[in-house]
């Protein structure tokens, strides 16, 4: 990476020999000494020499002059050309680099949020298809040689990001190019192929509720952005995105429907202003960190106020861009059918590999007994007794049913004989573990997987046709994402101002008390 412009600039003042300022007593000196000098002696054996013409003594005298301010002229053309010199390092250091002769000056002329694929004129054949020239900004052009396979995985793509992130990087805008441009790929250009994208790649590397709430956040950036937004499952170990929910080309089509997705090979991880951006598990906290929430939360608000705008976005993502597919809305469908009409109370009790965030149980679980107090609460308050309880561990379930008051009506989603819906408490396992999740056969990860999300639905209220299908209040833990999920689905009013929406780990401990997801990498 090239040395900051400043530095660049440095060298030019090094180059100019500048000469000290003449003080101002200096300036007006001659006329000084004209006035304070002393009459001359008529004794002296010195006299003027009369023979002299005048006008060969007034040349003489300009003359003088001339030598005599010639420095103080010099000092302030210097200063001129400094002064200049400087605004313009400041709005063009390129010039800068021009001047000196910098090797990379042609990397800073492409500060101009121009990536690689813009940059170089593209001749389209009668094919419509045809890669692109060899870019002269080499140094921004990001070589994918040594890859044999695409999309990468996502390993590789982190590796990638490291490469870009080897030195400290300024912290600016969210979207503000690098000090010398964009990397980027070369890319072939066609008429089909959307102009610009952002994708979300399912990895397999993290639960489902982590997967969803991330995209909820992706999903608003292309919005913003008007960029195309795609899901790229190639590596997904639950199948194919479609068999869960619709595509995204559809719920949210972007600035140009019906476009073709960029080819694999063009996609790029870092920097996140490149044309066809890809985002995946381990390469979010590239992008998702201290810069996204600056350029994102609301500076004018305190505490959890400044989260609203990131959690209007996920909300919005979550209720038109990430929609469960017809099947699994019948599904969702008939489990709120089993439950009365009556308002209800969602419960998320998170076990298996996401233990309590708070030091009040470190290294443990919030216990049940801490789930059926909020429960009474709200009981208490809301004159509910109909709760619903989802967990991904059969004990949690177990515990809460016996720790729960003989007057409340109790239901959970369990899988029927034959049923194509399996839910992680029929399986005689102590929750979640990611680590273990390649290990289960093919079928019943994905019949995990749908029964994953009608516990969603029904525990957050998600893709309710109506507010009688969403709970009064949901109680749950921050360490899980369905519980982040679900104050979303609550909306602001009835999760936050409302406080319906009870996080019993934390406790208002933190700050903020509700974050839109976490990074596991």
């Amino acid at each position: 990476m090239s040395r900051p412009a400043t530095a660049k600039v440095s060298l030019v003042y090094q180059e100019h020999g500048l000469t000290a300022r003449t003080p101002h007593s200096r300036a007006g000196s001659f006329k000084e000494l004209q006035a304070n000098q002393p009459l001359l002696d008529h004794d002296n054996d010195y006299s003027p020499n009369t023979s002299i013409p005048k006008h060969t003594r007034a040349h003489v005298y300009d003359k003088s002059r001339i030598l005599h301010y010639f420095p103080l002229a010099t000092a302030s053309l210097c200063g001129i050309m400094l002064l200049v010199l400087t605004i313009i390092s400041y709005r063009r250091p390129d010039v800068i680099y021009w001047i000196i002769g910098h090797e990379d000056w042609y990397l800073s002329n492409a500060d101009n949020n121009t990536s690689v694929g813009e940059a170089a004129p593209v001749v389209h054949t009668h094919t419509g298809t045809v890669e692109q020239p060899q870019h002269p900004n080499a140094g921004l052009v990001i070589d994918y040689s040594n890859y044999t396979s695409f999309p990468l995985t996502t390993m590789e793509y982190a590796a990638e990001c490291w490469k870009l992130h080897q030195k400290p990087h300024k912290h600016g805008a969210f979207w503000a190019p690098g000090n010398h441009g964009v990397h980027d790929v070369l890319h072939t250009e066609s008429p089909n192929v959307c102009s610009s994208s952002i994708t979300y790649m399912l990895d397999g590397e993290i639960g489902l509720a982590a997967d969803l709430a991330l995209i909820a956040q992706i999903a608003g950036l292309a919005r913003e952005r008007n960029r195309t937004f795609f899901i790229d499952d190639t590596y997904w170990n639950r199948g194919s995105w479609l068999d869960y929910f619709e595509d995204v080309r559809l719920t949210q089509p972007g600035p140009e429907p019906g476009c073709l997705p960029p080819p694999a090979n063009e996609l790029v991880a870092c920097p996140r202003l490149a044309r066809h951006w890809v985002v995946t598990s381990h390469t979010a906290k590239f992008h998702m960190t201290h810069d996204f929430s600056e350029a994102y939360q609301d500076p004018y608000k305190h505490s959890v106020d400044r989260q609203r705008p990131i959690f209007e976005t996920g909300r919005l993502s979550m209720s038109d861009t990430i929609r469960p597919t017809s099947v699994i809305g019948d599904l969702v469908h008939q489990a709120r059918s089993a439950l009365s009409k009556e308002p209800y109370i969602g419960v998320h009790i998170r076990r298996g590999d996401q233990p309590a965030m708070s030091w009040r149980y470190h290294k443990g679980y919030v216990p049940t007994s801490e789930y059926v107090s909020a429960v009474q609460q709200a009981v208490d308050e809301l004159d509910i007794d109909s709760i619903y309880v989802s967990s991904d561990a059969l004990s949690g379930l177990l515990e809460f049913s016996e720790g729960a008051r003989e007057e409340w009506h109790i239901h959970a989603s369990l899988a029927t004989a034959g049923s194509q819906v399996e839910y992680s408490v029929d399986r005689e396992t102590e929750g979640y573990f990611q680590n273990q999740w390649d290990y289960i056969p093919d079928e019943e990860r994905a019949a995990l997987t749908r029964g994953m999300i009608i516990d969603l639905a029904l525990v957050t209220g998600a893709w309710a046709k109506d507010e009688s299908e969403r709970p009064s209040t949901v109680i749950c833990t921050l360490s899980s994402h369905v519980c982040r999920i679900a104050a979303m689905t609550l909306g602001w009013e009835r999760s936050i101002e409302q406080k319906g929406w009870v996080e019993i780990d934390n406790r208002g401990d933190i700050e903020p008390v509700w974050d839109a997801f976490q990074l596991y990498h």
